[in-house]
């Protein structure tokens, strides 16, 4: 599971909360916050640039399970990302 990722939208003012959550069930090398990867995942082969602002890349079914119960929690939307062709 560790090849996909999933982007999460959140608004500024849960950023830091939302990060400090994810920051207790994922490595830091699964959590991709900087502008350069939020660019990079942006787009695929379609038309839309959407800017996520965190990229979680989860290594287990049981983590995927984590952070969309956290993002539930938080009300906040969760775009799931394969190899990012748009094709799927």
């Amino acid at each position: 599971m560790g090849k996909c990722g999933i982007g999460v939208k959140i608004g500024d003012d849960m950023n830091r909360q939302l990060l400090h959550r994810l920051g207790g069930i994922f490595d830091t090398h699964q959590i991709l916050a900087s502008d350069l990867y939020r660019e990079i995942y942006s787009r695929d082969g379609s038309y839309f640039d959407i800017k996520p602002e965190v990229i979680v890349r989860p290594d287990t079914p049981q983590q995927v399970q984590q952070l969309l119960a956290i993002a539930s929690e938080a009300g906040v939307n969760v775009t799931f990302r394969t190899g990012g062709t748009s094709l799927s």
